[in-house]
């Protein structure tokens, strides 16, 4: 689902981390297939969707959900889950990986999960790692402007824009305010309910 090679090198990865974290809540087992296991067919068969997939993240990121779906489909058949959870943070593939779920018959349950926050209400993320404590600080400002429902999509990216952020999209669909955008080379997304 990585359409940037340069977003896939520089994502963090740390399995060792990953089976540290997993160890206190008694873990059975943990897949880690390669891609080479995976991917065997060389990605000659692909899971596409043709409405919500062409907007917001796959106007910008072409050929990212097309590769999100492919895998989850994947590991569904492997695993067999009767339920799986997404994030809300990432809300339009939390959207179509629910279509997906139900156009395919999958016999499970997607289940959303509320995005978790920091203090300051930059939501919790991989790529935020990535982030040095001055990018960190100045990251926040993309979640309280989002946040600001005194301010319409407009101002927002207009204010994004002045504080040197380059914004891809600040809208409002699904019931949600969406955002997206850039603070150096790190590419932030982040969304909340319209209430």
């Amino acid at each position: 689902q990585f359409n940037n090679a340069s977003d896939l090198k520089h994502y963090p990865r740390d399995l060792t981390k990953d089976i540290a974290t997993l160890a206190p809540y008694k873990v059975d087992y943990l897949f880690c297939p390669d891609a080479a296991d995976i991917y065997a067919d060389n990605y000659q068969v692909q899971i596409s969707e043709t409405e919500i997939s062409q907007v917001l993240e796959g106007e910008y990121r072409p050929g990212h959900f097309t590769g999100m779906l492919t895998i989850v489909l994947k590991l569904f058949n492997l695993i067999q889950p009767t339920r799986a959870y997404f994030g809300e943070k990432d809300f339009q593939q939390l959207l179509l990986v629910k279509k997906m779920a139900q156009a395919l018959f999958l016999p499970l349950q997607i289940i959303a999960v509320p995005t978790m926050r920091a203090d300051d209400q930059l939501p919790l993320s991989s790529r935020n790692a990535r982030l040095n404590p001055e990018q960190r600080q100045k990251a926040a400002i993309f979640s309280a402007f989002l946040h600001d429902f005194s301010l319409d999509c407009a101002t927002i990216a207009a204010q994004l824009a002045a504080q040197g952020f380059r914004v891809d999209y600040i809208t409002e669909k699904w019931q949600r305010r969406l955002g997206a955008v850039w603070l150096d080379d790190i590419r932030l997304i982040d969304n909340i309910a319209i209430n």
